[in-house]
């Protein structure tokens, strides 16, 4: 990740942290997949435009998503993980024991 764009991600978490994170603590999650998206992507050295390219989702979303301005639809999110080359992890709270399903077989379940 950029000098500027760790700088400006670092700026936005601060002001998130403010009365607003506390107002919207349920929505962390949400934001720390938007975090997570733009980490997996720059990690695998993809632009935006491409994985809008493998995904069929628009670049624009894509980046409404990283930038914490929307939230991704669970049919999205699948289709993003696939772009990513990643998948789910579910688990109980307080177990060990993980059920691992691939994004393509959420998907295709639906």
């Amino acid at each position: 990740m950029s000098k500027v764009n760790d700088q400006w991600r670092q700026t936005r978490v601060r002001s998130l942290s403010s009365t607003k994170l506390k107002q919207r603590r349920s929505r962390r999650a949400v934001w720390e997949i938007g975090l997570w998206l733009e980490n997996r992507r720059v990690a695998m050295g993809m632009s935006q435009s491409e994985l809008a390219e493998r995904t069929g989702v628009q670049q624009a979303d894509i980046s409404r998503y990283e930038h914490l301005e929307m939230t991704p639809s669970l049919e999205t999110l699948l289709r993003l993980l696939t772009g990513l080359e990643s998948e789910i992890i579910l688990k109980e709270k307080g177990s060990n024991k993980a059920e691992v399903r691939s994004a393509k077989k959420l998907a295709k379940s639906k």
